[in-house]
């Protein structure tokens, strides 16, 4: 986790010397003509296209990766306690139903409720299938990103 941090505020500083380095942006139009040009005179030439630099493109990459990955941690470990609490929950409103429905205080239609929760599961699959195929369009984040989710599910 650290370690992702770390790579993060690199990757935002080298993002940062990378805009103070990049000198001026390159126009397309020729430089103003100073003075007579005489007939015939050839043209003076076109800037020449600036080249594209390694770091203009690796700070923002790398602050990609590092932000991906400690927000997936984040989401992970949310995540986590959110399934302790809801299990939790879940369980003692099973535990009340099944209280109430063996006291007879109350009469539960266990085909209706087999039939809701299939149905709440093929929706929730559903979701998950377009899920993966959002993050499989970012693979080098959603691998940091898999990584931290990985890890912040397991570390709560």
């Amino acid at each position: 986790m650290l370690a992702m941090l770390a790579l993060t505020l690199a990757g935002a500083a080298l993002w940062a010397y990378a805009a103070l380095t990049a000198g001026a942006p390159a126009t397309d139009r020729p430089p103003p003509v100073q003075g007579f040009v005489a007939t015939g005179a050839p043209a003076p030439d076109p800037p020449a296209p600036a080249r594209s630099r390694l770091i203009d493109e690796g700070g923002p990459a790398t602050v990609r990766l590092g932000l991906s990955f400690l927000a997936a941690y984040f989401v992970g470990w949310v995540t986590r306690m959110f399934l302790k609490v809801s299990l939790l929950v879940a369980g003692a409103i099973a535990v009340l139903v099944i209280v109430l429905d063996r006291t007879g205080a109350a009469t539960i239609d266990w085909a209706a409720v087999g039939d809701h929760l299939g149905e709440a599961l093929d929706w929730t699959r559903g979701r998950l299938d377009e899920f993966r195929d959002f993050v499989l369009g970012y693979v080098p984040s959603a691998v940091a990103a898999g990584a931290g989710l990985f890890l912040g599910f397991r570390r709560a």
